[in-house]
């Protein structure tokens, strides 16, 4: 899969201006329908844009396959953890603007404690959050923030693992649902 990604990567770097002739944009289409066949993709929508105009666009496959709609402008897309990518740039426009600190204790920033309990004297900072190394886990679900807050759920101390806070790597959805939390608290958008 890798592989395939760093080829669309290099896909896109071909593009020059709008209006590529119609050879390049049938070869990118052919050589994205062997990305879908090599990796049985159900469906794929690309589009790049350069200087604010797009420069090609396609639609491959299906929205879905056992009902034969295919892909068109309107289909929507579930986001999934490609909004981490946005949260992260988020926050560090926000430390670039001088509001917040990767250091930061997470409590203040979220405005309840957000400390695990067997480490309670350990802060837990925006760093260990945004790098899945703050202990937290996605034990209780991870849709809602009162799942990890003391106030809300008597069950909260069950979203922290058994290590102490910036000492372990463990993928949490959490953690994100919470920066996402504090680009709200702290842009009021």
């Amino acid at each position: 899969m890798l592989r395939a990604l760093i080829f669309s990567l290099c896909l896109m770097g071909t593009f020059s201006v709008p209006g590529q002739n119609k050879s390049h944009q049938r070869h990118l289409k052919k050589e994205f329908a062997k990305l879908i066949d090599t990796w049985d993709v159900v469906g794929l929508s690309v589009v790049a844009v350069k200087n604010g105009e797009i420069v090609y666009k396609h639609h491959f496959g299906y929205q879905d396959r056992e009902r034969g709609i295919l892909l068109n402008d309107n289909t929507l897309f579930r986001i999934a953890s490609i909004s981490k990518s946005f949260s992260a740039v988020a926050i560090m426009q926000l430390i670039e603007a001088g509001k917040l600190s990767l250091d930061d204790d997470f409590s203040n920033l979220v405005g309840f404690a957000v400390r695990n309990p067997a480490f309670p004297d350990q802060v837990i900072t925006l760093r260990m959050i945004m790098s899945h190394t703050s202990g937290v886990n996605d034990s209780q679900g991870y849709t809602n923030l009162d799942v990890i807050n003391p106030a809300r759920n008597p069950d909260w101390a069950k979203c922290y693992s058994n290590y102490a806070p910036g000492t372990h790597y463990d993928y949490c959805n959490l953690n994100y649902n919470m920066v996402g939390a504090v680009i709200e608290r702290h842009t009021g958008v």
